[in-house]
């Protein structure tokens, strides 16, 4: 036990320091040991924890069978041969080489500097770029708009949803029968969209080819192990931040993001927080509500009918309840950056037959627009002092739910904030260290017709409450 224990936390670091490329294999659990504990195996790399599948490099296999484990080895997930057919441009039924993924991005922000703004945010560790695009009307500004984040294939191997982003983009760039739907969110979201947040892993076959990708980052730490954890606090993993790890924190830091939605695959479902514990976010009801639309968009839209996106709760899952995970994505989101976080499972097949893809876009679609919709019920407003400045990180809170462990802020910059609701009037709280809180009976949700009002927050020298909203990593 104590060398299970020294295992989980060490995770293996002098194998970790050079980044020689991902070595994931592919495992089937057949005997665990008696003795290990929930918090224990939330650290694994398990696939869907029900299914008793986990990766591991040769190393950990071996740490971990001298403590008990028994392991079968699988073919990996990432070893598609068919994903390696040659792709063309505009051609949706392949997947990019990673150079063309490159030229793909530089040239939608090349030809509609008026709609996108192409970020890089930082650089693997085998030099690839992480790229993310901001589309909205006014791309080089920051606006009074609701901020929504859509990332994708943070395991190299689960790779449909790096290409579903990536058509999104284009349809929501090219618009080419110039949809009301798609204008109205260029008109009042600031859309933001990472399609490879783990190229070292997706490319670990070579740049021409997807076939071949990996789950893990070049130096072998699992990215969805590797978030500080409201549960288990920073490293829970036993791993220093892995370089994509602090970009996509300092990224996510300079935002302020309302709602997010992570891509994976190995399933189809929509997973809701929390990850890392059983109780439920304060904002259970809005999460199932959204899971739902997802859900039911997916499956009436998959070609031929039923049997897509049925996984779990006919399509949606609480996700501590399919599988404990520490160090997630989705719960540092929420818990820590004070956005919606989800994580969204887009096909069964991680790295499937590229032909397949146009069928995942045709189910998925209208579901992606859909979530994207949800940030425009939001209750908005901006705080700001006597003098009318914008107030850093103002702490909203709706009808007396538990605003601590899952914190919305107004942005430091310019003090708006929207904070997600099904709709209605609510009651809202608004605090902020050094000032007197704010509470009004009734506030409205969006309303596009009308300006969002403005919140005034007076001194008060003896004012201590509200958390902070923490700045760049």
């Amino acid at each position: 036990m104590q060398a299970l224990s020294r295992w989980l936390l060490a995770c293996c670091l002098p194998l970790q320091v050079l980044a020689s490329g991902p070595d994931d294999r592919y495992l089937a659990v057949e005997a665990l040991p008696a003795t290990l504990s929930p918090a224990q195996l939330a650290r694994l790399s398990w696939d869907h924890g029900r299914q008793r599948r986990l990766y591991a490099t040769p190393a950990q296999q071996k740490q971990l069978e001298a403590t008990g484990f028994r392991f079968r080895t699988l073919p990996h997930p990432g070893d598609n041969p068919t994903a390696a057919r040659p792709h063309k441009s505009g051609d949706w039924a392949s997947f990019p080489a990673y150079e063309d993924y490159i030229a793909r991005m530089e040239d939608y922000a090349e030809r509609f500097p008026e709609l996108a703004r192409l970020e890089e945010i930082g650089t693997s560790q085998q030099g690839r770029k992480l790229l993310v695009m901001k589309i909205s009307r006014n791309p080089q500004r920051d606006e009074a708009e609701p901020e929504v984040f859509y990332t994708s294939t943070m395991h190299g191997d689960e790779t449909t949803g790096f290409v579903l982003l990536l058509r999104l983009i284009d349809t929501l760039l090219e618009n080419p029968d110039n949809d009301p739907r798609i204008e109205y969110l260029l008109d009042h979201l600031e859309i933001w969209i990472n399609p490879l947040a783990n190229p070292d892993g997706t490319y670990a076959g070579g740049n021409a080819s997807v076939a071949g990708a990996r789950r893990f980052l070049a130096n072998n730490i699992d990215p969805n192990r590797n978030f500080p954890d409201p549960v288990d606090g920073d490293h829970p993993d036993g791993n220093p931040y892995a370089p994509e790890t602090e970009a996509m924190m300092n990224f996510a830091a300079r935002r302020n993001f309302t709602l997010a939605a992570n891509f994976h695959g190995g399933a189809e479902v929509f997973n809701y927080p929390w990850d890392s514990r059983a109780e439920r976010h304060p904002d259970d009801d809005w999460f199932q509500q959204a899971g739902r639309a997802w859900a039911d968009s997916a499956q009436q839209n998959w070609p031929g009918g039923g049997g897509y996106f049925r996984d779990l709760n006919n399509g949606i899952t609480n996700g501590y309840d399919w599988y404990p995970v520490s160090g997630g994505r989705q719960d540092w989101m929420n818990a820590i950056m004070g956005c919606f976080e989800v994580t969204i499972e887009l096909s069964a097949v991680k790295n499937p037959d590229p032909a397949r893809l146009p069928d995942y876009w045709q189910a998925n679609r209208d579901a992606l627009l859909g979530y994207l919709e949800q940030a425009l019920t939001a209750v908005r407003g901006r705080v700001v002092d006597s003098k009318y400045r914008p107030i850093a990180d103002a702490l909203i809170q709706l009808d007396d739910r538990d605003a601590s462990i899952a914190p919305v802020f107004s942005d430091a910059d310019s003090g708006d904030f929207f904070r997600p609701t099904q709709g209605g009037v609510h009651r809202l709280r608004i605090t902020a260290p050094g000032y007197a809180p704010l509470e009004l009976p009734k506030a409205e949700s969006w309303n596009p017709n009308r300006a969002a009002p403005t919140y005034i927050l007076w001194p008060a020298s003896d004012s201590k409450q509200g958390l902070q909203k923490p700045q760049h990593h």
